[in-house]
């Protein structure tokens, strides 16, 4: 018995120049899709032309070359695309198609572009803008390529940060070299080649990052002279949003007190996320990571003559390298009321934990965020 005869007849379909073909039931199952809606219950035989096997043909006004991608979509499920990177219009025109012919399980899997899980090393939203969204393998400072915004945002209304309220504030951004280090990946210390002779103050060295400390201030609070203290806000460049799932700080020691996070498309209504502590596994206090960083850079030094002008290189890098790993601070966000729909962010602050942090803050030397990414 042939498909005809069973009721499922092949069916060609054009779009633009091409023909394509189909069993009528492939396309009548895609529940809720533009196909169900013209060859499912309420079919109309409203073919233009039968071809010379006498299968009938439909018009449908769209893109051929794209289509190709949507037929497969709906026979074969999930497409194997090159990255938004490598071809960001396929994936801009397969946004309105998927649209056009209502396929949302298509529209979801072409919202998330770039994924930055979440690991230890830090290399995370940042350094993967500042390797040129991974198409690099050098890396420049995302601040100074203008990826990446770092500045503070004045709101004139008052009470809890976390509200959600809308509030008529403007983000100024500041433009510095100390700002640039808050999103800098491994930010070097401020070890000197005249420290190599004393092996204590080289160890506490390595907690003094290049760029000084920054207080994350939780709550716009005024100071003297008019002067205002308010929150830093990281704000992601335009076309550019991110789903966060962990935060990273470079810290110097325990944060003075808990903190949390907000988030925003707009800058204008805030959506409130609480930080959990990822626990570092080491376990270490803060005297037993000081000695076995005096242990570490005496044996790099024993390795390299006084005169040997890599030692102090080798040192640097290896002091970098333990402070990035061990003076961090790492966070899982977690959504208070998950929701059906993946939210995306441009403007990221941090916000007190409890009642009464509201003016207090934190100090960090580099913020990291990981997450997944979405691009226009």
């Amino acid at each position: 018995m042939s498909d005809d005869e069973r009721g499922d007849p092949l069916v060609g379909l054009l779009v633009g120049r091409h023909v394509y073909y189909c069993h009528k039931s492939t396309l009548a199952n895609v529940s809720g899709s533009y196909f169900e809606k013209r060859f499912g219950r309420f079919f109309e035989d409203d073919f233009v032309h039968r071809d010379d096997h006498c299968h009938p043909v439909y018009l449908i006004e769209r893109d051929g070359h794209l289509f190709s991608y949507i037929l497969k979509y709906i026979t074969s499920g999930p497409l194997n695309l090159p990255t938004f990177s490598e071809n960001p219009q396929l994936w801009r025109d397969l946004r309105s198609e998927s649209d056009f012919f209502a396929l949302d399980g298509l529209a979801q899997d072409l919202i998330v572009t770039h994924k930055c899980p979440f690991n230890k090393q830090g290399t995370g939203v940042f350094h993967w803008l500042g390797t040129q969204k991974g198409q690099s393998s050098s890396y420049q400072n995302p601040f100074k390529l203008e990826n990446v915004q770092v500045g503070y945002m004045m709101a004139p209304s008052t009470g809890s940060a976390s509200s959600g309220r809308a509030a008529a504030a403007t983000f100024e951004p500041v433009w510095n070299i100390d700002n640039a280090c808050l999103v800098e990946h491994r930010v070097p210390t401020l070890l000197k080649s005249r420290h190599l002779d004393n092996l204590h103050e080289m160890a506490h060295t390595v907690l003094k990052p290049r760029g000084g400390l920054h207080y994350l201030w939780f709550e716009n609070r005024t100071r003297g002279r008019g002067l205002v203290r308010a929150p830093w806000i990281f704000v992601l460049q335009d076309g550019l949003s991110l789903h966060p799932s962990h935060v990273s700080l470079r810290i110097l020691n325990r944060l003075a007190c808990p903190m949390n996070l907000e988030a925003s498309m707009d800058g204008l209504v805030w959506d409130f996320f609480r930080l959990e502590v990822v626990p570092s596994g080491s376990g270490a206090t803060a005297d037993q990571m000081m000695r076995d960083l005096r242990t570490m850079l005496s044996t790099t030094l024993e390795n390299f003559p006084e005169d040997d002008n890599e030692r102090w290189s080798a040192c640097l890098e290896q002091a970098t390298s333990f402070a990035d790993l061990y003076l961090r601070g790492n966070y899982k966000v977690v959504t208070p009321t998950p929701t059906a729909t993946i939210q995306f962010y441009r403007f990221f602050r941090f916000v007190g934990a409890t009642s009464g942090t509201d003016t207090q803050s934190n100090m960090c030397t580099s913020i990291e965020f990981f997450g997944d990414v979405h691009e226009d």
